[in-house]
């Protein structure tokens, strides 16, 4: 839900934010890594699913650095980028909550079988 909200917003403040100021090529490029990190973050979720400890203690890392950068930008001008600071708080603790579940959850929780 987070992440889905996160690329909503950052694309579509990218583009408001950033056309005027810095032009149509430095959006694009935000843009593209905006959805590209999303897309690692997808292929992370896919192979913790999947039952690779790695991709889950990478997923962990992840989402701790991004709350930190959360908690860093949410109050300078680039903090605009992600939306109003309450929401950012609520998204944020959505991810805390997600982190508490990859380190309580025993591996064999994520790993499902076919055709169940």
């Amino acid at each position: 839900m987070s992440a889905i909200y996160s690329i909503v917003v950052e694309v579509w403040s990218a583009s408001v934010l950033f056309a005027d100021s810095r032009g149509l090529p430095f959006v694009a490029g935000l843009v593209a890594g905006v959805v590209g990190f999303y897309a690692f973050y997808g292929w992370l979720i896919y192979k913790t699913w999947q039952g690779v400890n790695a991709a889950r203690f990478s997923l962990i890392a992840l989402i701790l650095v991004g709350i930190s950068i959360h908690a860093l930008l949410a109050l300078s001008p680039a903090g605009e980028l992600f939306g109003p600071v309450s929401i950012t708080v609520v998204l944020d603790s959505l991810r805390v909550v997600a982190v508490v579940m990859l380190i309580a959850s025993p591996r064999g929780f994520w790993k499902q079988s076919p055709g169940k």
